[in-house]
């Protein structure tokens, strides 16, 4: 009797272990995907201390793009206590899932580089992305573009390590970013030349198969389409009347 007590103790302490580890993997797979299936370690990264460029034209151009974020609701501080903070409604629910008409410019890229950057004043925070252009379908922007040509691509939101060394996640619900050497079909809207282009949207093409980059709905539509018909079925789009 004495020796079945002790098995059953045993196999009780053995469960027991196999509950407290499975959860302490659940709980370090969580805090590394931020909780909510979203892989915070691939958005880019920039200090809170990190200096001014030096280069004047740098400067210059560093200041025009990082205008449009100052007095953000981000309220970007070392003190915050949260690991995260969200926008939510911004983006357009009514958006289409392939806002031809709504974009400027529609080019099918590489991403080279990503880096985060703070506004002015130090309160927002948003990530450029270096694309290198495969083929140009749409392009009312004034810059002429071209095949193998590099632009610049940004996008609200991205993290920010403090002094005490914690990383803080920004981001805008439902909007993801472009990862370093993927692929997609961008939908992009610029204001001026000073500016970066906003990425109003985009698709990644991997595997001859689509996956959208963004969370809403009616994007769900375009998931795991040919990536050759979904490029076709834009540039179809883009020579019907307005």
């Amino acid at each position: 009797m004495k020796s079945r007590s002790s098995l059953l103790i045993s196999l009780a302490i053995l469960a027991t272990c196999a509950v407290i580890a499975v959860a302490a993997f659940h709980n370090r797979a969580q805090k590394a995907l931020g909780g909510d299936g979203i892989d915070h370690s691939a958005w880019p990264v920039t200090s809170y201390s990190v200096p001014n460029p030096t280069d004047p034209e740098k400067r210059a151009r560093r200041e025009a793009r990082g205008k449009k974020y100052i007095k953000s609701t981000f309220r970007v501080h070392p003190e915050d206590p949260a690991e995260n903070t969200t926008k939510v409604d911004s983006l357009d629910p009514s958006l289409p899932s392939l806002p031809v008409v709504q974009s400027n410019t529609v080019v099918l890229g590489e991403v080279l580089t990503a880096n985060a950057y703070l506004s002015n004043d130090q309160t927002g925070v948003y990530s450029e992305f270096s694309i290198r252009i495969e083929d140009v379908l749409k392009n009312d922007d004034p810059e002429p573009l071209s095949n193998g040509c590099l632009i610049d691509t940004e996008r609200e939101g991205g993290r920010v390590k403090f002094p005490s060394g914690r990383i803080h996640w920004y981001s805008v619900d439902k909007e993801n970013v472009p990862l370093v050497g993927r692929r997609y079909l961008f939908f992009l809207t610029r204001g001026n030349q000073e500016e970066a282009f906003h990425i109003l949207t985009a698709y990644e093409l991997r595997g001859n198969k689509v996956f959208p980059l963004d969370e809403l709905p009616q994007f769900k539509s375009q998931a795991g389409k040919n990536d050759v018909d979904f490029v076709n079925a834009v540039r179809n789009l883009l020579t019907m009347p307005s």
